[in-house]
């Protein structure tokens, strides 16, 4: 077995594939876009109480694209630091592409000025969140119950 399925047998990558599977189980999903892969690990160990399905992206675009072929996903989570030099692209997109619309997300970001202009202009998109870097993890752990308990409503 070559060294890219053993990570994916360990759980350590998944497969874009792994988010219709979780739809079949109804288990939630939650796609993370977020550049850090120390992030991507925390994220797993915080949220596995919750039973849900965790995607990591590195970026905003590879989430988006996920979320734009039908994935299913009931939460997207965005780490404004994601996004690149395509974040006035990837707002827009994520106000108006027709699928992304109708997720809710969750926007993670700092007290930057440059992160202060993507959130001012992301409050327009629908169903979307914020929470403030720093926080607690436990803080985190409660917004992502509460958006998910939103969306199986």
């Amino acid at each position: 077995m070559d060294k890219g399925w053993r990570a994916i047998a360990a759980g350590l990558v998944r497969p874009c594939g792994l988010g219709y599977m979780a739809r079949m189980s109804r288990t939630p999903v939650v796609l993370i876009a977020d550049r850090s892969y120390l992030a991507a690990n925390i994220y797993r160990l915080l949220l596995a109480p919750l039973g849900v399905t965790i995607l990591i992206r590195p970026r905003c675009s590879d989430a988006l694209a996920h979320v734009k072929a039908g994935a299913g996903v009931d939460l997207l989570v965005v780490n404004t630091n994601s996004m690149g030099n395509a974040a006035g692209d990837l707002i827009e997109a994520l106000s108006s592409d027709r699928r992304a619309a109708k997720i809710r997300k969750m926007i993670i970001s700092g007290d930057s000025k440059a992160e202060e202009r993507i959130c001012a202009r992301l409050r327009k998109a629908p169903r979307t969140t914020f929470v403030e870097r720093p926080f607690l993890p436990g803080d985190l752990l409660k917004a992502v119950e509460r958006r998910l308990a939103e969306a199986a409503r």
